[in-house]
């Protein structure tokens, strides 16, 4: 049917984008790659499929053209956070970790809300193995996250900033209270 449809609306960039999408979500990279691409071909400043295929150059490991796909997408929507967001990510995944914390910085300049670049700020500084800086970081997430559910995953990765640091009574309070959430 999905099939059937591209065929019957081939410059449908949303409908390239929203296959291209699921695709992606099906690990199916690289037919997902190319109705991306479709979507661009048709708007070469369709922003959100920048976004995606970035996401899709980074599940396979091509970080230079991640990066270059997200530098696209934060030229056309600079003034957004997410932009900025998926921009530190793919740094971020590709070492680049102070390049990221600025990016997940600007995002949060824009909206001191956006919990999804706080919670990545904590994600780079336990990579960076500053298990300290990541829980506060973890912290200011949890307090801006919409929802328990999202509450409890950022507690238990603040959780296990106390493992890797060998810590073992503080991660046992921190994952009981992850728990509880």
């Amino acid at each position: 049917a999905m099939n059937d449809l591209a065929q019957m609306y081939p410059h449908d960039k949303r409908l390239n984008f929203l296959i291209g999408y699921w695709l992606y979500k099906l690990d199916e990279y690289e037919r997902s790659r190319m109705f991306t691409q479709r979507a661009l071909t048709e708007d070469d400043k369709y922003a959100t499929a920048y976004n995606q295929l970035g996401y899709l150059y980074s599940r396979e490991r091509q970080y230079d053209k991640a990066i270059g796909a997200m530098e696209k997408y934060v030229s056309l929507l600079p003034e957004q956070p997410n932009p900025h967001d998926s921009l530190g990510e793919m740094l971020r995944l590709s070492g680049r970790f102070d390049d990221a914390l600025e990016q997940y910085h600007i995002a949060l300049k824009m909206d001191p809300t956006f919990y999804i670049s706080q919670k990545e700020l904590g994600e780079t500084y336990a990579i960076m193995g500053q298990e300290e800086r990541a829980r506060e970081e973890y912290a200011r997430a949890i307090q801006e996250a919409p929802g328990n559910g999202i509450k409890a995953e950022y507690m238990q990765k603040a959780a296990m900033t106390w493992l890797r640091e060998q810590k073992f009574d503080e991660a046992d309070k921190a994952y009981r209270e992850a728990l509880r959430e």
